[in-house]
């Protein structure tokens, strides 16, 4: 544009109205370049040339998370007087689920009890390496070496879909942003060879980095 470029249009508007979501069509291939776009407030990219699929499957992340942000406020306005513990703890609900659901991880077994030991740590401000499963049976309901089981096939099946997003699209956002902080990279990329058939065993899980890494964006959502 000839008075400004994109980020900063896009700054402007961003501080006058924060509730509009931008998807930006570039051939800026740079990633210094485009993280400075999603520091100005972009939500995801559309690299030209335009292609019509890629261009539904962006704006339908990008409606999930205004429905999202939308799930958030009405809950906000639900408790207004309110215990302020169990708002947060709603909105953390939110966030949690929309993460695993990125993932392709809401139908699996483990994955409540990974929501109930995420908002655990959350709310005790805790690691996931400070806390005793054999500690929580009763809050989990279960018995702590069943439900590691649970969480790490549930964490497995992440690993599998996050590797498979990046066999089918390497720019794939979602695989850029959860690929090394909820699992480390070398891991997925094992994964991915390993659909590949390029190697006989795929990725390890590691239930400590994904812990860390789901409240990490919990709290950046």
């Amino acid at each position: 544009m000839p008075i400004m470029d994109g980020n900063v249009l896009v700054n402007k508007i961003k501080t006058l109205r924060s509730d509009i979501y931008f998807i930006m069509i570039s051939q800026v291939l740079d990633s210094e370049l485009r993280g400075e776009s999603y520091e100005a407030g972009i939500e995801f990219f559309i690299n030209k040339p335009i292609n019509k699929i890629e261009v539904k499957k962006v704006v339908s992340k990008v409606a999930e998370k205004v429905e999202m942000v939308s799930m958030l406020s009405k809950i906000n306005q639900m408790f207004k007087t309110p215990d302020k513990n169990k708002e947060n703890k709603n909105r953390n609900l939110i966030k949690i689920k929309h993460i695993l659901g990125m993932l392709g991880m809401l139908g699996e077994k483990g994955t409540n009890d990974i929501i109930k030991i995420c908002l655990y740590l959350i709310e005790n401000n805790k690691n996931f390496v400070e806390c005793n499963l054999d500690d929580l049976n009763s809050y989990l309901g279960d018995n702590s070496k069943v439900v590691k089981q649970r969480v790490r096939r549930a964490i497995k099946v992440g690993l599998t879909n996050i590797a498979s997003m990046g066999i089918a699209d390497y720019s794939d956002d979602i695989f850029h942003i959860y690929a090394n902080v909820l699992f480390d990279f070398i891991n997925v990329k094992a994964e991915m060879d390993f659909i590949n058939h390029k190697r006989k065993t795929g990725g390890k899980v590691s239930i400590n980095k994904f812990f860390e890494g789901l409240i990490l964006k919990c709290q950046d959502l």
